[in-house]
């Protein structure tokens, strides 16, 4: 026989964002960092898709493509229903649990590795020199 749980939930204090000295250093796309959860959403669309400033509308410039804006031009951009039906789900969340993400920190840090050969032709084609290190083109599978 297990321990029994006490009624309710306990409450697990979670970092929303991470400011030093008045500055923000991270800020993520919820409240208190803005108004409310439809205003996060545009904010990340903007993020995304602004011209000139957006990470899919900057012209290349923090990507590896070698033909950046080719590739960039052919991500459309979210369809409005899209987004109106991510600001419903995201206000739900944000409703029911007093946060955004509801179960989890709104940042989460995620050590990974992979290891592989790369197509070193295929990067050749497609990316800018500087996306592959010396290391990968001398591997002894090349």
């Amino acid at each position: 026989m297990g321990m029994p749980l006490p009624p309710g939930d306990l409450p697990v204090p979670v970092a929303i964002g991470l400011e030093r000295e008045g500055d923000v250093l991270l800020k993520p796309f919820c409240p208190p960092y803005y108004k409310d959860m439809e205003e996060a959403v545009l904010a990340f669309v903007a993020y995304k898709f602004a011209p000139g400033m957006g990470t899919f509308r900057d012209g290349g410039v923090a990507t590896g493509w070698k033909d950046a804006a080719t590739v960039q031009a052919g991500i459309p951009n979210y369809p409005d229903r899209t987004i109106a039906a991510t600001i419903a789900y995201c206000d739900y969340v944000h409703r029911c649990f007093g946060r955004f993400p509801g179960s989890t920190a709104p940042f989460c840090t995620v050590l990974a590795y992979q290891a592989h050969h790369v197509d070193t032709d295929f990067y050749d084609r497609f990316y800018r020199p500087e996306a592959l290190t010396q290391s990968h083109r001398q591997h002894p599978d090349h």
